[in-house]
């Protein structure tokens, strides 16, 4: 089945919510432009160039913590590029990105009174919204913590190093549904987005993701702590240095 024409976008309704002022706006596209775009491409480059060196060591890629998370993924790859169960999946996409709201909500105190997903869009009301209960559904993948979460509950009743490889293609899976979906949804006019600036909320989504990235680059041993911290520093000073001399030429 096709994706529905109509899309009604997901949002979060308070009963008494302030819209931000005219400065508040100014100060977000200011910290996005000059302080989280920088830190998203120094980030980018630190991760591209980590990737690069931990994937010249085939024993990695050979590695079930590596090897099942890239089969999980193309199994979604595969059922997203034939459209196979496309509006069972979306609704499935919905309904995390909507639940995650409400977690996100409880988690800082609020409370819901409303809640409503379908394939043709979302809806939660609460008393309460914040940069987190807007965000979080954008950068926590729910079904891949949940699948994770169900592994581990199983692990601990049933040890067995045979479930591993369950646990790592689910989370494949469920994190390339969570890409997939985010990307598709973020072009559709979000209020979550607007509500505190889009552009900002885009620079926190997409480092929010960049830094999930990189813990799971870490579980995979792709890379180590330690160097990434290293590797991030040097980035940043040579991406400071050149700025400074571009500037101071151009001045």
């Amino acid at each position: 089945m096709a994706i529905p024409e109509y899309w009604e976008s997901s949002s979060i309704s308070l009963d008494d919510f302030p819209e931000l002022s005219e400065g508040a706006k100014w100060i977000r596209r200011f910290i996005g432009g000059f302080v989280l775009l920088p830190l998203a491409i120094i980030l980018s480059m630190t991760v591209m160039e980590a990737v690069v060196q931990g994937g010249s060591n085939m024993s990695i890629w050979l590695s079930e913590s590596v090897w099942f998370p890239i089969m999980g993924a193309l199994i979604w790859v595969v059922l997203a590029g034939g459209r196979l169960f496309t509006n069972q999946f979306l609704y499935w996409y919905v309904l995390g990105h909507e639940l995650t709201h409400v977690l996100a909500v409880l988690m800082s105190f609020g409370k819901v009174s409303a809640f409503r997903v379908g394939v043709d869009g979302g809806h939660i009301q609460t008393n309460k919204s914040n940069l987190f209960i807007a965000l979080s559904p954008y950068f926590l993948p729910l079904w891949a913590l949940l699948w994770a979460g169900l592994y581990s509950l199983l692990n601990w009743f049933w040890p067995s190093s045979e479930w591993r490889a369950i646990l790592y293609g689910g989370v494949g899976f469920w994190w390339a549904f969570h890409l997939y979906w985010t990307g598709w949804i973020i072009p559709r006019d979000q209020p979550d987005l607007q509500e505190n600036g889009t552009f900002f909320s885009l620079m926190i989504v997409y480092l929010a993701n960049q830094i999930l990235l990189v813990g799971i680059l870490m579980l995979c041993g792709f890379i180590h702590f330690r160097e990434f911290v290293a590797a991030f520093i040097n980035n940043a000073t040579q991406t400071w240095d050149t700025f400074c001399s571009l500037l101071g030429w151009i001045l």
